[in-house]
């Protein structure tokens, strides 16, 4: 065995370009494996991390009116360290700011994730603890032992009715608490308040009780399997196969934000980009393979020559095997450094689901798991035994003196020999077929995973689906908006500001939104069941019933026009006495099965529904004013999608004109104002904004100069593939290197005999270059066939699909291929060509003797 191992380094040692060429193979298989693996599978980690940090360090949520229902969950085998308190309903400030109220305990408070960085805890009655974010702009420092004053609210049902209660109260705070700052960068948060003694706060009969629990065994995996488990352990009779995100008959669910970490990993390692995956791994393994398909029959002369001078099988066996040990190892080692600084450098760009909007990725620790490392390594292993063990077992089969005087037959006559290049091209492509198809395939393979992933036809669709997409919202450059933790009682910006922000020269795409959550009064019959289960309603043995609608405030009615599906909407700016007219998008979101369905059945111009909204009474309390409207217009689905609030899309909208809606509410509504400008940079739109910044505490303006960098999850999704596809690309062209560069080593011999008979040393450079394009061209216009077949049937399939849930997708139905197929191509061949030309010019170097005895 010592011998093989020395023989086998003297031969690394004199061959040192053929050991860095196959070792720099070794260190782009596991980089491209191993740093794809180290990214996801440390995004997901962190995700998860960053989701208990965010949200709390438990799994699920409970909510019951009564302390008998907690019992009965405590004895629910998964479930185990539970905290609970008195949910309070809210608790509101005069300018609108908001947040959850509850009865004070500190094992939620440390669940929530809850710091108290200022003051003490409550005690005593009226004594209160309050977010950070709670008091907006105002100076928080100076808040401790004073006293603030507010509303507190709480909603509940009555037979099924939506009330509300709410009583002026003041609180003296105690204690400042925060969560960290990512928390606060998130949509849709709520703040939390926490009082000493809840007496007298709200009537007994309106508490509730909140209760959040850890899971036992919960992983990635078994989220539904355990979720399941415990609603049917709970309460037998529900339906407890439903998913637990969509579930809104129980009083159980999951930590919404742990819950997306946990799918994201498990996708992540299951299905989550699997496509890609693979990919890679093939082309890594390809990459191995088609350097030493090329030496293929270097090999195999060299194994005749091993077994003429005496070596046995088993010693040819181990000096092949001593020499890919030495190589793996070496290119293992850097390949595995290379796969971490190619996960560190290159996370930013390559990841495709960014829950909480991270921003600074060098913060990100990086997962390098056994298993990651081990399938990286096996592939790259696997690759070089098949690459290795194949030509060798074929090798000892044969008899020495067959392998040594072996050489790659013609198998191409040319009828005529006037043109010796294109003769001599198409004996050294068909020689060696099988050599010529693995070069061509590696090229093409890479090429078509560069043109899929950087491909714009797949860009412009996802640019088409993205506004399909419930949740979300369209992109201002000037955006004035609530905080999250508002009521609708909000202070908001007066008719006079939004008309001087109109006369601002270079203003564009202005929106003014307003709107509300109403009740709207409805036949049981006449509604979509999914509708009434996503509403909650478990009993619903009352004819009419009471479902959530969007209410919202039109400031120019003209914008509905072409979305009208029936009637008109002329009467919706003219002031009635008996009806409100109102237009309605009758659409809702199936969260059970993703399409667009009606909410109510059989809808009319002319029918007549009540509807009620929250309203702010003189004394500052609130209550619900009920109305009716009159259906004088039905809107088109896809007003859904295009009236700036898509948060909405879930629920079916009622809009009215503008001024009747402010006199329903009382001005208990919520306002947005967004607009864009020409040009980079408006002195008065930017004073403008700043004045209505300094005097509204509660609003959130965002502008060019204090935007948030962020990117929606399908460009995050186009970058990965893009920054996927430059690797492969790299790949691809290293895989041409190789082509060319071991070709030319191999062909010396043949090369100094054709120099020997008269050949011109111009002929072979041409021969040279035309081998590296024909390699390029076929490999690109296989790849570009390749990639248009499988967009034509993906966009076919993906317009029937649209097209069933009723979205335009405005795609024209010729198809074309993407442009990146003419990138892909120019690249390659340039490449192909500058290695050619500058691979022919060692054809200077070579004597007519050089190589006659050379194998």
């Amino acid at each position: 065995m010592l011998f093989e191992l020395k023989l086998a380094l003297m031969y690394l040692r004199k061959n040192r370009k053929e050991s860095i060429t196959i070792i720099a193979s070794i260190v782009v298989a596991i980089t491209l494996i191993l740093g794809v693996d180290i990214i996801g599978d440390s995004m997901s980690i962190n995700q998860i991390n960053q989701a208990k940090e965010i949200a709390g360090y438990y799994d699920g949520t409970f909510i019951s009116n009564n302390k008998e229902n907690i019992e009965k969950l405590k004895k629910v085998d998964e479930v185990y360290n539970l905290s609970t308190v008195k949910n309070l309903g809210e608790f509101i400030l005069q300018d609108g700011l908001k947040s959850k109220l509850y009865s004070f305990d500190k094992n939620y408070l440390k669940d929530l994730n809850y710091d108290l960085i200022s003051g003490r805890y409550p005690k005593n009655e009226h004594e209160i603890i309050i977010d950070s974010k709670l008091l907006g702009k105002y100076d928080k420092e100076n808040i401790l032992n004073k006293s603030i004053s507010g509303v507190n609210k709480i909603n509940y049902k009555l037979d099924e009715t939506n009330e509300i209660y709410s009583k002026k109260d003041n609180y003296k705070v105690v204690g400042v608490i925060s969560k960290v700052e990512d928390y606060y960068n998130l949509e849709d948060i709520e703040l939390d308040s926490f009082v000493g003694d809840s007496k007298n706060i709200i009537p007994d009969k309106f508490i509730t009780y909140s209760t959040i629990y850890n899971v036992k065994g919960i992983n990635e995996h078994n989220i539904d399997q355990k979720f399941n488990e415990i609603r049917k352990k709970y309460d037998p009779s529900s339906d407890y196969t439903t998913d637990i995100r969509k579930d809104g008959q129980s009083d159980v669910s999951s930590n919404q934000y742990l819950d997306a970490a946990l799918r994201l990993y498990g996708a992540f390692q299951q299905e989550n980009q699997k496509e890609v995956k693979i990919l890679v791994a093939i082309t890594a393994s390809l990459t191995i393979f088609n350097y030493f398909n090329i030496i293929l029959s270097k090999m195999m002369n060299q194994i005749g020559d091993l077994r003429t001078v005496g070596m046995s099988n088993k010693k040819v066996i181990r000096f092949y095997l001593f020499q890919m040990s030495i190589l793996f190892i070496i290119g293992g080692f850097i390949g595995f450094i290379s796969s971490i600084i190619f996960a560190r450098y290159a996370m930013s760009i390559f990841v495709g689901s960014n829950l909480f909007n991270i921003s600074d990725f060098s913060k990100v620790k990086l997962n390098i798991s056994h298993l990651i490392v081990g399938k990286a390594f096996l592939i790259t292993i696997g690759a070089l035994l098949i690459a290795i063990c194949l030509p060798i077992l074929k090798s000892l089969k044969k008899y020495p003196m067959d392998l040594i005087n072996k050489s790659d037959k013609v198998k191409y006559k040319a009828k005529k020999n006037k043109k010796i290049l294109k003769t001599l091209l198409k004996n050294n492509l068909l020689r060696s077929k099988f050599k010529s198809i693995i070069s061509i395939v590696i090229i093409a393979f890479s090429g078509f995973v560069f043109i899929s992933c950087t491909s714009t036809n797949m860009k412009n669709y996802f640019n088409k689906t993205q506004k399909y997409s419930v949740g979300l919202k369209d992109e201002y450059s000037y955006m004035i908006k609530p905080y999250e933790n508002v009521d609708e009682s909000i202070d908001k910006i007066s008719m006079e500001e939004t008309s001087n922000i109109k006369k601002i020269k270079g203003v564009k795409d202005f929106n003014l939104l307003s709107h509300t959550c109403g009740y709207v009064t409805i036949s049981k019959d006449n509604l979509n069941k999914s509708y009434i289960k996503m509403e909650g309603i478990k009993d619903n043995k009352k004819e009419n019933l009471e479902v959530m609608a969007l209410i919202s405030g039109v400031d120019d009615y003209n914008k509905l026009n072409k979305y009208v599906k029936e009637g008109n909407i002329q009467k919706i700016n003219e002031q009635n006495n008996k009806f409100i007219d109102v237009a309605i998008c009758n659409k809702f979101s199936n969260i059970y099965n993703g399409k667009m369905e009606d909410a109510i059945k059989n809808l009319k111009i002319g029918d007549i529904f009540e509807f009620k909204v929250l309203n702010k009474k003189d004394n500052k309390e609130f209550g619900y004013k009920t109305y009716k409207c009159r259906v004088n217009a039905i809107l088109d689905q896809s007003f859904q999608y295009n009236n700036g609030m898509q948060n909405y899309a879930v629920n079916m909208g009622i809009y009215m004109n503008l001024e009747s809606f402010k006199n329903i509410t009382n001005d208990t509504y919520i306002q947005e104002v967004n607009f864009n400008i020409d040009g980079e940079g408006n002195k008065q739109a930017d004073k403008l904004v700043d004045n209505i910044n300094k005097k509204y505490n509660s609003l959130n303006i965002i502008t060019p100069n204090n935007k948030y960098k962020s990117s929606t999850d399908s460009n995050s999704y186009l970058k990965s593939r893009l920054m996927i596809g430059s690797i492969l690309l790299i790949a691809a062209l290293f895989n041409i290197y190789t082509t060319v560069s071991i070709n030319i080593n191999n062909n010396i011999r043949e090369f100094s005999i054709l120099r020997a008979i008269g050949l011109k040393k111009k002929y072979l450079k041409k021969l040279v270059i035309y081998e590296a394009l024909v390699y390029s061209l076929i490999g690109s216009v296989l790849a570009g066939v390749a990639v248009s077949i499988d967009e034509l049937i993906f966009f076919t399939k993906s317009k029937q699909i649209h097209a069933k849930l009723g979205h335009n997708l405005n795609m024209s139905d010729i198809y074309i291929p993407p442009k990146e197929v003419l990138i892909f191509m120019s690249i390659t061949i340039l490449f192909a060509f500058l290695i050619g030309y500058f691979k022919s010019k060692l054809i200077d170097n070579i004597d007519i003797s050089e190589g006659i005895n050379k194998y």
